[in-house]
């Protein structure tokens, strides 16, 4: 893919003078030098920013999976070397790898710790931003995120959006990211295991690799990993979270919210999950596993990782270098259901901030910086990649070993499908997912983009209800149980004394008066 519209250095440097000159009093007391005149087109980022601007640290909190790769502190020096040149600015990240940041964020927020900027998923974002928590930040956007708000969709930013005012900064990546397995193709062919397009073709690939390579785990899978599993069954058949275990059905007139238990895939799920334990596809203690399937995929100690395309992409790229005989295929599952939501990608600032302007100035330098973006996205050059004669991102051993592409931490904050690089050993097609004039072809708009359920009336109810999902998920998951009806019937009953049917009809009413408000 050739890049696309050219971010010159003079375009941001006006955009960025022009937010500079427009703040006025701001939290870091800019207020005597807010009034200096907006630099000339011509002038660079730098000599127009950085007399203006004392100089800050930026604390960023955010959260990946996976491990961190051992360049990554190296490529964020480099990027902070140009964000100094050009804001005066650089970031101290905080990258938290545990499983329990739903509790921590919370917490974090409400002690008030001195974050700039805090990186969300969809459920911490609903819950913190109804809490109060949470920044309203839509004149901030217009003055200093000219170019992410110019670029955002009205989908972005209503999914962002509470009470009619914005609370998110919508995240940069496309929103349509489709899901799906990674599997070995050169395996696949090896044992003539027919083309998977679906669950029982899956099945068939796990059950003949379970017999030829006794010696790995089919899916060597960790808590979390199976989801495409659900998304194969549940969200294949109209069925989207609203939040948690709560779902509306996608393709019904009427936007109805039911629990899990109720959906009538879900049983066939826990069968599903207890099949592959019954027949050892994953390990016995997969729900305590810390290792991902697609890392143990591209070890050679899983022959299958769950991901998108985006992540099935890169796995192509780092095995062309390191695994050069093995042929990664992806199989999509999704159906094209949903838009990938802009609140599970979008950064908050807390009320607590100190600097909120300049951490957007930085987040629109990500996205938009030809120069940063790129170190973000591939590295540094001649050290991670070198370019091919076409313009192709080639990368080394270095690279691959230690900041293959797409591996920052928080590649999503700065994502720009018009300075996406081809990159050598990508697989064919998959990228087009991410060209905005794909997006409406390939995806349906959720319905519910947008709502936040206000808790005040059920925050009882809705607290015992997560604590009961939250302790049965990972048995639902791993199939963790001898009889898939007595299973049923005892996860439905502690749902339901935990006050599942309040929270339902609580939510439905908020559902109704959100979908009536828009037409």
């Amino acid at each position: 893919m050739k890049r696309g519209t050219k971010w010159t250095t003079a375009m941001l440097a006006s955009a960025l003078a022009a937010s500079v000159a427009m703040t006025g009093c701001s939290n870091d007391k800019e207020a005597a030098s807010s009034t200096s005149p907006a630099a000339s087109p011509g002038a660079t980022a730098a000599a127009s920013a950085k007399p203006e601007l004392k100089e800050v640290k930026l604390k960023v909190y955010g959260m990946t999976w996976g491990e961190l790769k051992a360049d990554n502190k190296l490529v964020m020096d480099e990027v902070n070397k140009l964000l100094k040149q050009k804001i005066n600015a650089t970031i101290e990240y905080t990258i938290d790898m545990s499983t329990d940041t739903d509790k921590k964020v919370p917490l974090m927020i409400a002690s008030g710790e001195d974050y700039d900027g805090i990186q969300m998923n969809a459920a911490i974002f609903q819950s913190e931003v109804a809490k109060g928590g949470i920044r309203e930040v839509g004149d901030l956007l217009k003055q200093y995120m000219p170019l992410r708000m110019k670029g955002a969709t009205d989908y972005d930013l209503k999914d962002v959006t509470y009470d009619g005012k914005l609370y998110g900064i919508p995240g940069g990546a496309p929103s349509f990211i489709p899901q799906g397995w990674i599997i070995r193709g050169d395996l696949r062919e090896k044992y003539n295991i027919p083309e998977v397009k679906d669950l029982a073709g899956l099945k068939t690939y796990l059950s003949v690799l379970k017999e030829k390579e006794p010696s790995v785990i089919p899916f060597n899978s960790s808590a979390g990993d199976n989801i495409t599993l659900g998304q194969a069954l549940i969200q294949k058949n109209g069925f989207i979270s609203i939040t948690g275990s709560l779902f509306y059905q996608f393709n019904a007139d009427k936007v109805t919210a039911q629990f899990d238990y109720e959906l009538p895939q879900f049983k066939e799920y826990l069968a599903l999950t207890k099949e592959f334990t019954d027949k050892g596809y994953w390990s016995k203690n997969a729900y305590a596993s810390k290792t991902l399937s697609l890392d143990g995929f591209k070890s050679g100690t899983s022959f299958l990782g769950t991901g998108h395309s985006v992540s099935a992409n890169d796995t192509s790229i780092i095995l062309k270098t390191t695994k050069p005989d093995w042929k990664v295929e992806f199989v999509r599952i999704d159906n094209n259901y949903r838009d990938r939501p802009s609140r599970g990608m979008a950064f908050a600032i807390p009320k607590s901030a100190k600097n909120p302007e300049r951490l957007m100035m930085a987040l629109e330098l990500f996205q938009n910086d030809p120069e940063i973006n790129s170190l973000l996205e591939y590295g540094i050059k001649d050290v991670h990649y070198t370019l091919t004669a076409d313009g192709a991102v080639k990368p080394t051993k270095q690279g691959t070993d230690s900041y293959p592409p797409d591996q920052f931490p928080l590649i999503w904050t700065s994502r720009n499908a018009e300075l996406i690089k081809k990159v050598d050993g990508s697989i064919q097609n998959l990228t087009d997912f991410q060209k905005k004039e794909n997006i409406e072809k390939f995806s349906v708009v959720n319905k519910l983009a947008g709502f936040i359920i206000k808790k005040d009336a059920i925050a009882a109810e809705f607290a015992a209800v997560s604590e009961v999902a939250t302790t049965f998920k990972p048995l639902i998951n791993f199939g963790g149980f001898e009889n898939v009806d007595a299973f049923l019937k005892e996860y439905s009953d502690k749902m339901k004394a935990a006050g599942a049917e309040k929270v339902k009809a609580e939510v439905q009413k908020q559902i109704d008066a959100f979908m009536a408000a828009k037409k």
